[in-house]
């Protein structure tokens, strides 16, 4: 693959994913922010749990994957 192509790619993927996981991260703060406003009226507190969970395994795991893209731009730089 050419160089400058595979460079494009990944700053491609990068800023998507970077999108992708402020999105992820801001959907977080959302479902914390509103159970703060529910307060103890909630009917399943479990529910907002699950959410939490779901909400930060997906910034981690998107975050491992802006980790790698990087690692594979500094391979690619240090040729």
């Amino acid at each position: 693959m050419d160089v400058e192509r595979a460079r494009t790619l990944l700053a491609a993927k990068r800023a998507e994913v970077r999108k992708l996981l402020a999105e992820t991260e801001a959907a977080g703060r959302d479902d914390r922010g509103s159970e703060d406003e529910k307060g103890t009226d909630i009917a399943d507190p479990a529910q907002s749990l699950t959410q939490q969970g779901i909400d930060d395994a997906i910034a981690e795991s998107l975050s491992d994957r802006l980790a790698a893209l990087e690692r594979a731009e500094k391979r690619l730089a240090d040729g």
